[in-house]
């Protein structure tokens, strides 16, 4: 039998802490989501993406591969953001077989509207308590994990 080590009180003390902030960070953002602006964060996070894309549009599996999510579950989003007129897809010209995500008028304008919120929350959950520089250390560390984790690992 295969013996392993248990982390030591130290460690274990550092992984529930990251645990608990990659949990409730975006469990927060996505209740003041849902609050004001009747959306969560996934979906959100979705429509970010379409509106900084060049032109506004993005293909399918471009937009997967910025927001980490897969073909089936960004399918069922860009269903529910076409449904509140916020998104259209349509076949790319060139490529049929290539489907991109445009955002519509309305969707710019509810980008306009919700982002300062979301901003805020943002800054009050994360950047307001801590310093410029320990985010940049934060923000390095970060960058070294999801090296080792993230999906070109």
């Amino acid at each position: 039998m295969h013996r392993f080590s248990w982390l030591d009180e130290h460690d274990t003390e550092i992984w529930l802490t990251m645990w608990a902030m990659i949990s409730w960070i975006p469990a927060r953002l996505d209740e003041a989501l849902k609050a004001n602006e009747s959306m969560n964060l996934s979906d959100y996070l979705a429509l970010v993406e379409i509106a900084q894309a060049d032109d506004q549009k993005i293909t399918m599996s471009q937009l997967a591969k910025a927001t980490q999510m897969s073909a089936s579950r960004l399918s069922h989003i860009l269903a529910r953001l076409e449904r509140r007129g916020l998104v259209a897809r349509s076949q790319d010209s060139t490529d049929r077989r290539t489907n991109i995500a445009t955002l519509t008028k309305d969707g710019v304008e509810f980008i306009v509207r919700s982002t300062p919120g979301y901003l805020q929350k943002l800054r009050e959950l994360v950047f307001d308590s801590i310093t410029p520089e320990e985010a940049d250390q934060l923000n390095r560390i970060m960058k070294k994990i999801v090296a080792k984790a993230g999906p070109d690992h």
